[in-house]
């Protein structure tokens, strides 16, 4: 995906879904192309954001997940909906947000990308429009969440501390996780 927006992208400009989606068919593509024809397949969440003259795209398939953060106001703008069972099970009012973040089907989504599908899983996208200097957008696998609440990320990203030790204090904070973790925290320095 990234290679595809890099090298098909005109600086400035907007940038929308058509342009994510041209993107996505890409890697679908390459996926397909590397499917062996096994029954199981693999398959990946994705995270996306790309800062355009409107604002940041952002898309996502899965449990990984891009949060907008205000630390001035101590607040979350923006955070996508999980595709997983127990976030669908939590809409549909069967389970409680504490018993799914303890239950074992904690990791089961709902959405992934995978090869040779029918039917290519689509992706949530949003525009968020609304930045300003300070902002952060933290982009992060289910791992990252695993041992901390949005309150906890919230108060670390509006402390006094600076990024790097900002940085270090998300790394502490999710040290004890026992799922894949991987995450990118981008600081907006202008608008």
């Amino acid at each position: 995906i990234s290679e595809y927006v890099n090298t098909h992208t005109a600086d400035g400009g907007f940038y929308v879904r058509t342009d994510f989606q041209a993107a996505l068919d890409v890697a679908y593509d390459a996926l397909d192309a590397k499917d062996d024809g096994s029954v199981k397949k693999m398959g990946t969440t994705l995270v996306f954001a790309k800062f355009h003259e409107g604002g940041c795209f952002t898309a996502h398939i899965g449990d990984s997940r891009i949060y907008h953060i205000r630390p001035g106001n101590r607040q979350i703008l923006h955070v996508t909906h999980d595709h997983s069972l127990v976030n669908e099970l939590v809409a549909l009012g069967e389970m409680t947000p504490g018993e799914a973040r303890t239950s074992s089907q904690r990791n089961i989504i709902t959405r992934a990308m995978q090869p040779s599908q029918e039917h290519r899983t689509p992706a949530d996208c949003f525009q968020i429009t609304d930045l300003e200097p300070g902002d952060y957008i933290y982009l992060c696998s289910d791992g990252m969440l695993e041992c901390m609440e949005d309150r906890e990320l919230v108060d670390i990203l509006s402390s006094r501390l600076s990024d790097e030790e900002k940085t270090r204090a998300l790394r502490d904070a999710t040290a004890d996780n026992r799922d894949n973790h991987s995450a990118l925290l981008i600081r907006l320095v202008q608008r």
